[in-house]
């Protein structure tokens, strides 16, 4: 507690005004000192403060404090005034800000679509503020579109092939999600990497970024396979099949005679009963969003 002396006078010219800074939660204690008074007069902005007659007054709220001595026969001039002011002393305020990031499938084959959702959470007890969300995208998709509500304002650079997300405002223990869709293109490993961040400083960094990874597939349709039972290359084996919704598979010889069919194939053709020879294969198949496409194409037996 800090104590403050008030030196009651006749004479207030020249004097100067004390200012007393103040952490809200704490409090100042200012003592009045007149030879001859028998009580006092506490002010607050000029207003009488009641209740209070004694030289000393606790104060814990800003203001500008000033204290009457009253005498038996005579009061005393108005003291100087005491300026409290209450400062915040708590420091920048810290947040933890916590992000999530999913696509809709591990595995796609070369032009389907992947959607992703990112969500960000403030778990402090602060208000977070400009929460900005910044998803890189890689550089084997295409950007198609952003699907459904969002808060906060989202922008796409196609200079740097990222998105940006930006909330102005995230109370304590708020969510929000954003989710856009993109389109594959080259085969490979697709690693998405979306990394909040906030103007106050972040207590916990750790779950500030998360990392969503995709493998780009090609359909691959082999031109020849060796059904010689050493379990290399037995079987009329389609890369990319189980990102088919269904394939439809005929196979034909060199007549044009049908010689195997299956409506939902599984790639276990292995060409049981048949001779060393070339065959032609005709495969329709269907992809997970329901457009349909043929392909044809020679392929070998060889055994």
């Amino acid at each position: 507690m800090v104590m403050v002396f008030l030196l009651l006078t006749f004479q207030l010219w020249g004097q100067e005004r004390q200012t007393v800074m103040l952490a809200e939660g704490d409090s100042v204690t200012l003592n009045a000192n007149s030879e001859h008074a028998i009580s006092y007069q506490w002010f607050r902005d000029g207003e009488p403060i009641s209740g209070v007659e004694t030289s000393s007054l606790v104060v814990r709220e800003a203001g500008s404090y000033t204290v009457i001595g009253l005498g038996r026969f005579c009061d005393s001039d108005m003291s100087d005034a005491v300026e409290v002011i209450l400062t915040d002393q708590s420091g920048p305020k810290q947040v933890d800000m916590m992000i999530r990031n999913h696509a809709d499938r591990q595995a796609v084959l070369i032009g389907q679509t992947i959607s992703y959702q990112v969500t960000t959470t403030n778990k402090s007890t602060e208000t977070a503020t400009q929460v900005t969300v910044k998803i890189s995208l890689p550089e084997g998709v295409k950007y198609e579109q952003i699907t459904g509500a969002y808060l906060g304002e989202a922008t796409y650079n196609p200079t740097l092939h990222e998105l940006i997300w930006v909330i102005e405002r995230m109370e304590p223990e708020q969510s929000e999600s954003f989710t856009f869709t993109v389109v594959a293109e080259e085969e490979g490993q697709a690693d998405q990497l979306a990394v909040v961040s906030s103007l106050e400083e972040d207590l916990n960094r750790t779950d500030n970024q998360a990392l969503a990874r995709v493998e780009i597939v090609a359909l691959r349709i082999p031109n020849a396979f060796s059904p010689n039972g050493d379990g290399i290359n037995d079987t009329f084996e389609i890369i990319g099949l189980e990102f088919l919704q269904n394939a439809d598979v005929g196979i034909y010889n060199a007549s044009g005679n049908e010689v195997y069919r299956n409506k939902n194939y599984q790639n276990d053709w292995d060409a049981a009963g048949l001779p060393s020879a070339v065959y032609f294969y005709i495969l329709e198949i269907t992809y997970q969003n329901g457009t349909t496409q043929v392909l044809r194409g020679p392929v070998t037996v060889f055994k």
